[in-house]
């Protein structure tokens, strides 16, 4: 089945497993995992690995695979040549494959996979927290300058494609702030599945694929945080990670710092806190000494803020957030469409710190004035602000006002397709039920039972 066979013991993959503590049954499990990610039926065992160490190389994508697990559990890039599992026949010409296991002639054609049907919701199972690693450009970012092969049926592509994929990336931007990820989504996966995917398939000149690269990079960005808002959380974490290769593929930092916060916002929302600041902490580090603006400069640091307050460390939070207003006040006048970030940005993000940090009155002071400084675009935004604002004002007792904040988020969310503001006005249902005897709650009541869905 495409193995080969080096006639020599694999004495790299022997030195992995003992620094890593894996053993081969468990390097085979994790193996079959990553595959199934990747919608791959592997069935590897205890015994395929055996075979491994003793010179057998399995066919392509397993190495790279292989590269991935050990890059999770060891918390450092280590690549297909590192597991001694290379084997330089089995690649196509010009492809070359990373520690994370997407193979570089493949981008596309895990694009193209975007065009199928939107997934089932909430799929938080399927995301495994061992590929929250995060990843080191140096590894991820060396092959942009690689020939890359054409589809031959596909015509050569310019600056106009470019130019165009830049101004519907401007578009699918605008409608996922104004209206939520569950309506813009199916709509941005057809797109990216099928033209820009044979764009990627096409031949172009160097500069004209790096730039395309890039805004491939925001769009599949932007498809993962839809996800993440819909609670579609496995493909979510599929297309962070797709987002930085392309990204290095490109040689575009930012973008690819870029894709790592978003893993680390991820991260945060289900619990992992500490991955969160790790990657979180990579992404800042990916764009030192680079010519990055000062908003996504603001982007970044302000989202090491609320991860180390994540993880109790409440000392370092408040400095991180004083240097994202640092570059907040130097930034230009553009809000890029990727990464936008903003004085109601800052001050969410200083309310979830006082928030973790156990400040709730400042917290809700906050998260107030967030949601007064959001921009008219950034509806989910303000649902999810006033969501949050809503439960603390309820938990420290002040029934009638968080009534009127919940009010307010029933207004928005008549045109926001969310599961994340959905989940706040579940709970708002959860927490209110005791009190449905006070005038405030039964108004409140009323009104969520006029404005249900169908």
């Amino acid at each position: 089945m495409g193995e080969t066979r080096s006639y020599a013991l694999n004495h790299q993959l022997r030195q992995l497993l003992d620094e890593s503590g894996l053993t081969g049954e468990a390097l085979a499990g994790e193996v079959n995992a990553a595959g199934a990610g990747r919608g791959l039926e592997l069935r590897y065992s205890r015994s395929s690995v055996a075979h491994w160490l003793s010179g057998v190389h399995p066919r392509q994508p397993v190495p790279a695979l292989v590269a991935e697990v050990f890059s999770a559990v060891l918390g450092r890039s280590v690549t297909v040549a590192q597991t001694g599992l290379a084997d330089d026949a089995a690649l196509p010409s010009g492809a070359a494959t990373t520690g994370s296991g997407l193979s570089t002639d493949n981008l596309s054609t895990e694009m193209a996979e975007l065009a199928g049907p939107t997934r089932d919701r909430g799929r938080r199972r399927e995301v495994r927290v061992s590929r929250f690693a995060p990843p080191e450009w140096p590894v991820a970012g060396t092959t942009v300058h690689r020939r890359r092969r054409s589809d031959p049926d596909a015509p050569r592509i310019g600056q106009s494609e470019v130019a165009s994929a830049h101004l519907m990336r401007d578009l699918f931007s605008t409608a996922d702030a104004e209206r939520g990820g569950r309506a813009t989504r199916p709509a941005l996966g057809l797109y990216a599945g099928t033209t820009l995917a044979t764009w990627l398939r096409a031949d172009a000149s160097p500069a004209v694929r790096r730039k395309l690269l890039a805004v491939a990079a925001e769009l599949c960005y932007l498809y993962a945080f839809m996800c993440f808002d819909d609670e579609d959380q496995g493909p979510a974490q599929r297309y962070f990670l797709i987002s930085a290769q392309l990204a290095a593929e490109a040689g575009d930092r930012a973008v690819y710092a870029i894709a790592l916060r978003g893993m680390s916002v991820q991260c945060h929302h289900l619990g992992h806190r500490k991955q969160s600041l790790a990657l979180a902490e990579s992404a800042v580090g990916s764009i030192a000494g680079t010519a990055v603006r000062p908003r996504t400069r603001a982007f970044l640091h302000g989202q090491v803020a609320v991860a180390l307050a994540g993880v109790g460390d409440g000392d370092r939070a408040p400095a991180e957030l004083r240097t994202a207003e640092r570059h907040l006040s130097r930034a230009e006048e553009h809000v890029p469409a990727i990464g936008a970030y903003n004085t109601a940005s800052l001050a969410h993000q200083h309310a979830e710190v006082a928030e973790l940090s156990g400040d709730s009155t400042e917290a809700i002071r906050l998260f107030k004035a967030s949601s007064a400084q959001r921009p008219a675009i950034e509806r989910r935004s303000l649902a999810v602000v006033l969501g949050r604002l809503a439960q603390l004002q309820f938990a420290a007792g002040h029934l009638d006002a968080a009534c009127d904040t919940w009010l307010q988020l029933l207004d928005v969310r008549r045109m926001v397709g969310s599961a994340r503001v959905d989940a706040a006005v579940t709970e708002m249902r959860r927490l209110v039920e005791p009190h449905r005897d006070t005038t405030s709650v039964r108004a409140l009541l009323d009104r969520a039972d006029a404005l249900q869905p169908g």
